[in-house]
């Protein structure tokens, strides 16, 4: 059995949480291994708040810089030890999978990838550059599924994103991580969803999960997602 983590940002997503919504459902419904589930930074009014263990935390600066904050805040405040899974709130199970074990994927090198805006892809070549200046390998992990973090293992990088808490694009945490903590690092497809004409069918292809953007949840996914995870989960009031 291992904890789940989920960060939230201090604002409301544009679809009002339901991605939060439908992910605990889908855990629920296909994870069979979860033990704790966490919610870092903002508790949306659904959940019950008796069933999960919160922990308030405010943004405090860029978007790597709040993943790493957050985290950090949980792992103090709860006095984590061991693995859990880091989860986001826009990751979908659509099938029987366990968690302890799950790999840490990358998807190519650092800068490879030609996703996101340039603040985005400024915070993965800020990774790639340390990583190397590090020797070691610059795999880019900032894929849209779950990944292990080891408690003791995540506080150790803090005086490396301390010193960038300030900076508006710091470095991109997973794969700062994953690099330095994994020697076996499988390479996998990232699935998210991000035009209208892809349909969840056929984009999750033999995939355990997916994800989708914010401005494409209310298409084809939000109706597969009430269809296949209609059934309310414990987590909600």
């Amino acid at each position: 059995m291992i904890d789940l983590v989920y960060i939230m940002a201090d604002k409301e997503s544009i679809n009002n949480d339901l991605e939060l919504l439908y992910s605990l459902r889908s855990v629920e419904k296909y994870v069979g291994d979860y033990n704790n589930i966490f919610i870092t930074g903002r508790c949306p009014d659904f959940i019950d708040r008796n069933k999960v263990i919160y922990t308030p935390c405010k943004d405090i600066g860029a978007p790597m810089t709040n993943h790493w904050h957050k985290v950090r805040e949980t792992i103090i405040q709860n006095e984590l030890d061991g693995d859990f899974v880091l989860m986001y709130d826009d990751i979908f199970f659509v099938k029987p999978t366990n968690l302890t074990n799950y790999p840490f994927y990358q998807r190519g090198k650092l800068g490879e990838s030609t996703t996101g805006g340039e603040h985005y892809r400024a915070t993965l070549l800020n990774a790639r550059d340390f990583l190397v200046r590090k020797g070691y390998n610059n795999y880019d992990h900032e894929l849209h599924i779950p990944c292990i973090y080891n408690a003791d293992t995540f506080m150790a990088l803090d005086r490396y994103f301390m010193a960038l808490k300030d900076d508006c694009q710091s470095m991109a945490v997973r794969s700062v991580y994953g690099n330095m903590a994994f020697e076996e690092q499988p390479y996998r497809g990232d699935i998210k969803i991000r035009s209208q004409m892809e349909r969840v069918k056929y984009a999750i292809g033999v995939a355990d999960c997916f994800s989708v953007s914010d401005d494409m949840f209310q298409f084809d996914t939000y109706d597969w997602l009430k269809k296949d995870l209609g059934k309310q989960s414990r987590w909600e009031k």
